[in-house]
């Protein structure tokens, strides 16, 4: 039965067709050619709603194009032509439906049933998932912008509720694959940072900037009272005045004791006092100069500048506050440099943790925003009690990421080498399994036809995490009661807690 996101998928493929139809195969080829290249344009920005609004701008210029080509040229599509054009269309027409689908549904939450119910949908998701399998790192990566949960399948019968149906937690039996999923709580720092102070002490006179504000590199701050930085340096020039009289007098003796000295007036002991008097003269000159400039670099210090552009993260003075030399008064970041992931990672996974590698992480930040981050730094040296720092960069978000944010990191880890033998086992949670008679164990397994469970037994041979491996017994895409298992007994009629299909990944 076809839903309303069917009619607006027949809607788009008759608009594409007559544009097709109208335009020819010459207008047609060049619009599929545009459509391509906003489809990688999208991808490598990354992000859904780049997607919608590129083939927005595509459809609409598609439209003005076909147009105005019919307006100036004015001549008539030839049948070859036009039927080539709608070959073409319906290939646009695909191509629109798998991207905007998968964009629309990575923007929406899970419960989108109205694009998940449609008659068209299970044949869209199959395509798109092929896309989003494609390899690919950072924001190049499909999946981290398109989206393509299951299909709800509407049921073909109406089936008779059981009153006494027991509802029960459940999970989806899924195959353990070669690799292992930790995950580790951290926070989102700005990947250049620092804290700045002033280099002098003084009493702040005006804060410039409030927490949380953007500037430019070489705005001021804040400022420091300068009335006593520039009385030190009225100061050091009262005192330049005074040594330059000295070494001009001093200077004025030496030239006289040497005129006398030639004429064998005076002694030539009296002579080398008279240049010793000089010389120290303009010693005490060059000290003055000196400490002129140097009461002028504390009167300029006086005045703090921003180091770079970026944004205030922390302000940690106040007006007629006196701060001392050297103690943070902001904490600024720059958020063009980007932004990065620190975790502290046990030492029992460390080894495990390769540079340069990706990861998946969530913001929670209640949407649970997906992003991409690279492993940057590791820690070569364990924290006292907690483990080893390791950094990550964020490479690919969905939403706008702030420093001082929490996030989950999922580490994708390599199986260890004595694990290989567990590859291709069924996976269940730990919860789902029960003892057996003897060394066994069991699990219940929900029909779906007979809306029943059934005690079953399997062969557990291992344990990963929260999941357990079993050799023997299930398949995948099996339903397991996973919580209650001591009330449960086989031929129990149950309802499945929820709707839809809950998948356990970890």
């Amino acid at each position: 039965m076809l839903g309303p996101y069917d009619y607006a998928l027949i809607v788009g493929l008759f608009l594409l067709c007559l544009l097709g139809l109208r335009g020819g195969i010459v207008v047609t080829s060049l619009l599929a050619a545009g459509l391509l290249g906003c489809v990688v344009l999208a991808l490598s920005v990354g992000t859904a709603d780049s997607a919608l609004a590129l083939v927005g701008i595509w459809f609409v210029t598609a439209f003005t194009v076909v147009v105005l080509w019919r307006r100036l040229r004015g001549t008539t599509v030839s049948a070859g032509s036009g039927f080539a054009a709608l070959l073409v269309s319906t290939g646009e027409f695909a191509v629109i439906a798998v991207f905007v689908t998968g964009a629309l549904l990575s923007r929406l939450p899970e419960e989108a049933t109205l694009v998940r119910s449609a008659a068209a949908y299970p044949m869209i998701a199959e395509a798109g998932s092929r896309l989003t399998s494609l390899p690919g790192t950072g924001v190049r990566q499909p999946a981290v912008m398109l989206s393509y949960p299951e299909p709800v399948l509407p049921e073909t019968e109406p089936r008779e509720t059981n009153r006494d149906a027991r509802p029960i937690d459940w999970a989806e039996v899924t195959t353990f694959d070669n690799r292992i999923t930790r995950i580790l709580t951290g926070g989102i720092v700005a990947a250049d940072r620092a804290p700045v102070s002033f280099e002098v002490g003084g009493t702040v006179s005006q804060v410039h900037v409030e927490m949380g504000q953007h500037f430019d590199r070489g705005d001021i701050l804040a400022d420091l009272d300068p009335t006593p930085l520039q009385l030190a340096l009225d100061e050091r020039r009262a005192a330049l005045i005074e040594a330059k009289a000295i070494a001009h007098e001093a200077n004025l003796t030496f030239e006289r004791q040497q005129q006398l000295q030639q004429s064998g007036a005076v002694s030539q002991a009296a002579l080398d006092r008279a240049q010793a008097a000089a010389e120290s003269a303009k010693s005490r000159l060059d000290m003055t100069l000196a400490a002129i400039r140097s009461a002028e670099d504390r009167l300029n210090d006086a005045v703090l500048r921003a180091p770079f552009d970026g944004v205030v993260a922390a302000r940690l003075i106040e007006p007629a506050q006196a701060v001392q030399p050297g103690v943070p008064v902001f904490e600024i970041q720059n958020e063009a440099a980007g932004f990065q992931i620190e975790l502290v990672v046990p030492e029992t996974l460390i080894g495990e943790i390769e540079a340069d590698t990706e990861h998946r992480a969530i913001m929670l930040d209640g949407a649970d925003s997906p992003v991409i981050a690279r492993v940057h730094e590791i820690g070569s040296r364990a924290n006292a009690t907690t483990g080893f720092p390791v950094t990550l960069d964020i490479v690919a978000q969905t939403k706008p990421v702030r420093a001082g944010m929490t996030v989950e990191v999922h580490l994708s880890l390599p199986m260890q080498p004595n694990r290989e033998a567990d590859i291709g086992l069924a996976a269940i949670p730990y919860t789902s399994i029960s003892p057996a008679d003897g060394d066994g164990h069991v699990a219940f397994v929900f029909d779906e036809a007979t809306g029943t469970l059934e005690r079953r037994e399997i062969m557990v041979v291992g344990r990963e995490g929260t999941v357990s491996l079993v050799s023997d017994g299930l398949e995948r895409g099996e339903i397991v009661a996973t919580r209650g298992l001591p009330f449960l007994r086989d031929g129990m009629p149950v309802a499945l807690r929820g709707v839809g299909i809950a998948r356990y990944d970890d």
